[in-house]
Formats: structure tokens, C-alpha cells, sequence
């Protein structure tokens, strides 16, 4: 089994993190405890996620990827 940050989809993950976070820092005072801060949340807790559907097996993972947002949800 592969370490969840060799994988493509961690790494596409973690991109878009560093985009957000670079985003957050931009955005005026007002907007960054409103809305910067629940984006920059949503994409670690789906990289979180995505690690621990990685490190476990059957039902379990299956937990953990029906928990990642659809793109419908984003």
C-alpha cells in the first residue's frame, strides 16, 4: 500500500491548500474570519480524510470517502 502523500490525489490536495492559503492571506481582514478560515478548514479536513481512508481497510475506509465532499457540495 502506497503512503497517503505519494498518492496523486493527496498531492492535488495539498496544492490546492497552498493555493487557499496563499488566497487567505490577500483577503481583506473582514473576509478572512468569515470565509477564508472555513475554506482553509474544508481543505484540511479533507486532506485529513483522505489519510485516513488510506490507513484503513473495508468498512472503515468506506467511512471515511462516503465523509469527502462531493464536488456538488464544494
Amino acid at each position: 500500500m502506497s503512503i497517503h502523500t505519494d498518492l496523486a490525489i493527496h498531492k492535488t490536495g495539498t496544492d490546492l491548500l497552498g493555493h487557499v492559503a496563499g488566497i487567505h492571506a490577500q483577503l481583506p481582514r473582514g473576509y478572512k474570519k468569515m470565509i477564508g478560515d472555513k475554506i482553509v478548514d474544508h481543505c484540511s479536513d479533507m486532506l485529513d480524510l483522505m489519510a485516513m481512508a488510506n490507513a484503513t481497510r473495508h468498512a472503515q475506509r468506506a467511512t471515511y470517502i462516503r465523509n469527502l465532499p462531493a464536488c456538488e457540495d464544494i
